[in-house]
């Protein structure tokens, strides 16, 4: 992911700020190794390995950087100069993510559990597709609504709701 940062510069969201990905043998299978994730300041050439496992999506937020670090099922935060503030827990693998900025309210998709993660990770439940509401100023986790029959969720997008009553009510 390609993302302006707060003083203009882009930068990219990377599995591996060291440029090299490592592998390891779990039961006989290959599992890519995660964990020096972060974010590379394409203009200035300057890396910020900030240890993510599996990352997406960047959103700025009131002057601050929110990022899924799936991998560890957390959404961290960091200021404007890639400092860390404070992690909030997912219940899963968030990929994705929108502000809703009239109400102050992070809606973060996560992504159903893959049947090759299971028993990898602690408590090695299976978690569903579902959307966690938290709020901003709190940072506190308001609830969580599922999302069923769907494979999977790449993103959130938070619409108007002119925009939304046109889109339902589409007729071709």
């Amino acid at each position: 992911m390609v993302f302006e940062g707060y003083e203009g510069d882009l930068y990219i969201l990377v599995h591996h700020t060291s440029g090299r990905q490592l592998m390891k043998r779990i039961a006989q299978k290959f599992i890519k190794s995660q964990g020096n994730g972060g974010v590379v300041n394409i203009i200035k050439r300057k890396r910020h390995p900030l240890n993510f496992k599996a990352p997406h999506s960047v959103r700025k937020i009131n002057n601050q950087y929110w990022v899924f670090d799936s991998g560890h099922f957390e959404l961290k935060i960091f200021d404007k100069n890639w400092n860390y503030l404070r992690t909030m827990d997912t219940k899963g693998f968030g990929r994705g993510g929108d502000l809703d900025t009239n109400r102050n309210i992070y809606y973060a998709g996560v992504s159903e559990t893959r049947k090759r993660y299971l028993g990898l990770f602690p408590g090695g439940e299976a978690v569903p597709n579902m959307v966690q509401v938290f709020a901003v100023g709190e940072y506190k986790l308001l609830g969580s609504i599922k999302i069923p029959n769907i494979e999977q969720i790449n993103n959130v997008y938070c619409m108007q709701k002119d925009v939304v009553d046109l889109l339902l009510n589409f007729k071709g």
